[in-house]
């Protein structure tokens, strides 16, 4: 698989089968600012684009060091924010996205809401402080938005129930319980297909990160040691050797991992760090 994505083609979509493919105990949690990791990847390829810098990252033998990691630092990046971009986006449309409920389900909710606002409306239409609610709770609603007015109706159940009970043809006590259960259900089933594309997206985003961290934290440590015996970049390489925190994409945390060293204090004369 070569590095650089086709002019058609995005960086997700070039990586998107290799992404499919990690294993999931390999897939890092997205502990991190996605674009923030991307810069600091973009930046730390830029490094070597001073020829001398790449010559010397030339002369590490390719058991020592692949090129494959520098030349994927760009392509990576790109993708990492595609994934995020898609994530954001799913995340911005969740509250709006269409839903297919199952005809049945709705059949049932539809009857029931039926049925109690009838019942509602014949005993309590005179009451003014509800006039506005039993009003709004007529409207004709969406299917993805059943559960909510079947929230109300079961609340404005329990709430005038000793009224309504004395409804002897169409109050049911069960009524309220059942409407709670069926927007329960209602809800859960909107919830799952409106987060489907968020949750695809989030996936993405992980796993782009994971070959993304793991290819710079492969440039920062042969960046080390190129530069190890260099006194005015020992800072570089410390650096490189123990990533900021905020960079590491961590894997998930198991019960006794030990806690992550420190970075090393910089040198006196150390000059400042690249802002990667």
């Amino acid at each position: 698989m070569t590095n650089a994505p086709a002019a058609d083609v995005s960086a997700l979509e070039h990586y998107k089968p290799r992404l499919l493919a990690l294993d999931a105990a390999r897939l890092t949690t997205l502990r991190v600012d996605a674009r923030a990791a991307a810069e600091m990847a973009v930046a730390a390829a830029e490094r070597f684009d001073d020829p001398a810098a790449r010559a010397r990252l030339e002369k590490l033998s390719k058991d020592e060091f692949s090129p494959e990691h520098l030349a994927s630092l760009r392509p990576l990046a790109r993708a990492l924010v595609e994934a995020q971009e898609g994530l954001e986006a799913a995340r911005a449309a969740r509250a709006t996205a269409e839903v297919s409920l199952p005809a049945e389900l709705v059949e049932r909710a539809t009857a029931l809401k039926d049925r109690m606002l009838r019942v509602a409306r014949y005993h309590l239409d005179g009451d003014p402080a509800l006039a506005k609610t039993l009003a709004a709770l007529g409207r004709k609603r969406a299917p993805a938005d059943l559960g909510g007015d079947l929230v109300r109706l079961a609340s404005l159940y329990r709430e005038k129930a000793a009224l309504l009970a004395t409804d002897s043809h169409h109050y049911r006590a069960a009524d309220a319980d059942d409407a709670a259960q069926l927007a329960a259900e209602l809800d859960a089933r909107v919830n799952e297909q409106r987060r489907a594309g968020e949750t695809t997206w989030s996936d993405l985003s992980t796993r782009a990160l994971t070959l993304l961290a793991e290819a710079y934290e492969e440039v920062r440590a042969a960046e080390a040691y190129l530069w190890r015996r260099e006194p005015r970049l020992q800072l570089l390489a410390k650096l490189a050797l123990a990533p900021p925190p905020r960079l590491r994409a961590r894997k998930t945390p198991k019960a006794a991992d030990a806690p992550e060293p420190a970075t090393p204090p910089a040198p006196a004369d150390a000059p400042a760090p690249d802002a990667d």
